[in-house]
């Protein structure tokens, strides 16, 4: 909770007040003196509860730590300045403050991240103001950044907007902020500055991404199919290669055209539109004769298990057998 800094003198002394050192019978430690000093000042209410085993709220704060710090450090410099002020470890991204005297730092606490901010709130007028940690009125958002990889695999990447104050907007990786982040607040080192992480009240998001994350080609169907919505929102920075994707649950368009007429025979050529590209009903039927769900195609993926290919079940359930052709596929009825 603490790291004493002082070398001198004193430092033995907070050892001997906290009973840090070993009992020796002929001087008794200031830890033994300060229990002794406290049964001797006991009222007659503290002394009757003390006969019956309780402890009143005075009896229990002189025995706790920070009780005993304080006490130590209005000993040891009673008439010295004392002041404190907030310190980050850069190393470890640890928030501290940093209790300094006349001759230099005597102690850091070191402050739960969930903590930081209450106590830059409720101590701001007792905290040295040189330390360029104050709140930024700017609050900063937490955004993904979509991009394609040469193998089609879709790349999320967690980042913080940072809206500085000529008015340009900064991104930061978020995976290399979160050593910084104390609760809903986020030190950007670059900056100086520490700020609110969104705004309050700001909607749960559905999806969420700690660190950078790579879903493979196989995945992005699904993940489309669940989260398609997070590309078309505005406030992400989505590459315009992966926008435009996504999945098709039903044809755009259908193109049955007749290819030659052989004696009793017809060669018909049976092909679904989707955005620019063109399926061939082959292909949707062997994908789910496969156990697959998604086809892929240059705009996105065919769903081949939505309801709109449900009425050529009876196809499959007939068990037609549906040759593919070559280039220019027909089928024939």
């Amino acid at each position: 909770m603490v790291v004493y800094l002082s070398r001198g003198a004193d430092a033995g002394r907070l050892l001997e007040r906290f009973n840090q050192v070993p009992a020796v019978d002929a001087v008794p430690s200031r830890a033994a003196l300060l229990k002794r000093l406290g049964e001797l000042t006991l009222s007659e209410n503290e002394l009757a509860m003390d006969r019956m085993g309780f402890q009143s709220i005075g009896q229990v704060l002189a025995q706790k730590f920070w009780y005993r710090l304080a006490y130590h450090l209005f000993r040891e410099f009673p008439d010295q300045a004392l002041t404190l002020a907030p310190a980050i470890e850069e190393k470890t991204g640890r928030f501290f403050l940093v209790g300094k005297g006349p001759e230099g730092p005597l102690f850091q606490l070191v402050l739960p991240r969930e903590k930081v901010r209450a106590v830059l709130r409720n101590f701001q007028d007792q905290l040295l103001n040189d330390h360029q940690l104050a709140l930024s009125p700017v609050p900063l958002k937490s955004l993904f950044k979509i991009s394609a990889t040469t193998e089609m695999d879709l790349e999320i990447r967690p980042l913080v907007e940072v809206l500085q104050a000529d008015g340009e907007r900064r991104y930061l990786e978020r995976e290399e902020l979160e050593k910084y982040r104390y609760g809903d607040l986020i030190y950007v080192k670059e900056l100086g500055l520490l700020a609110e992480l969104e705004r309050p009240g700001a909607p749960e998001r559905k999806f969420t991404a700690p660190v950078k994350m790579v879903l493979k080609k196989s995945q992005v169907p699904e993940f489309l199919q669940e989260y398609g919505s997070l590309l078309k929102d505005e406030t992400q920075l989505v590459d315009a290669s992966v926008k435009n994707l996504k999945i098709f649950d039903q044809a755009e368009r259908l193109e049955i055209l007749p290819e030659a007429i052989d004696r009793d025979w017809c060669w018909l050529s049976v092909r679904y539109g989707f955005g620019q590209s063109l399926v061939s009903l082959w292909d949707i039927l062997e994908t789910r004769r496969e156990g697959q769900r998604y086809l892929a195609v240059p705009e996105g993926w065919v769903d081949c298990r939505a309801p709109e290919w449900d009425e050529l079940a009876f196809l499959e359930e007939k068990g037609l057998k549906i040759p593919k052709a070559a280039p220019g596929e027909k089928l024939k009825l």
